[in-house]
């Protein structure tokens, strides 16, 4: 259909020019076609490299998983080293070093006698363990004091006590107040006088560590 404009010159527009409408349109598709080219390819390009990356992440997650196998078996071995070498500290701590502590009596006794502070001697000795169930252990021994002065039993149990000069009564409880009887008087034997005094030693009680012994 064709239309025709009857009004005057005055009250039209201006004229359009086809060829110039034709022209934008042209332009507006060149660029809409350009922006949609460009679209797809930033995507594709896009989606190739989050896809490239993807399986880089998985080949090094692939070389990762002998090493986090390796690791867990690694951290249950420390565990259990850690725990093994726990148990083997609390057995060292039940026990008693007693090559160590006898050396240490023998030396008392043989110190003694050469300072000239005491003569004394055992007849026996008996030690009873902390694992035995008979409390937490003890020493006793039947001693001989070769001297007139009862007060060489002290001086024995004195340098026995003397953490400074030894370290035998480490881990026994304080020894008692000495005791003992004279069992023999003999003029022709030496030393004359003998006191017999019994030695009885008690291991302090371990601390409870955490509901353990």
């Amino acid at each position: 259909m064709i239309r025709i404009n009857l009004a005057p010159r005055e009250a039209r527009g201006p004229a359009r020019a086809p060829l110039v409408r034709a022209a934008a349109i042209s332009v507006l598709t060149v660029l809409a076609t350009c922006a949609g080219l460009w679209w797809g390819w930033l995507r594709l390009v896009t989606v190739a490299g989050l896809a490239s990356e993807v399986a880089a992440l998985e080949v090094e997650r692939d070389g990762l998983a002998p090493r986090l196998a390796l690791h867990r078996e690694l951290t249950a071995e420390l565990r259990s080293l850690v725990a093994r070498e726990a148990a083997l500290e609390l057995i060292a701590a039940e026990r008693v070093p007693w090559t160590a502590k006898l050396d240490q009596f023998v030396d008392t006794v043989a110190d003694g006698e050469v300072a000239g502070r005491y003569l004394v001697w055992f007849d026996d000795l008996n030690v009873t363990g902390r694992s035995s169930g008979r409390g937490p252990g003890s020493l006793s021994a039947a001693g001989q004091s070769g001297s007139e002065e009862w007060d060489q039993v002290a001086r024995f149990l004195e340098d026995l006590s003397d953490l400074e000069s030894t370290p035998f009564m480490e881990g026994f409880a304080p020894p008692a107040w000495p005791e003992g009887t004279q069992s023999s008087v003999d003029e022709e034997l030496a030393p004359a006088v003998v006191w017999s005094f019994p030695l009885e030693l008690e291991f302090a009680p371990t601390q409870d560590t955490g509901g353990k012994r």
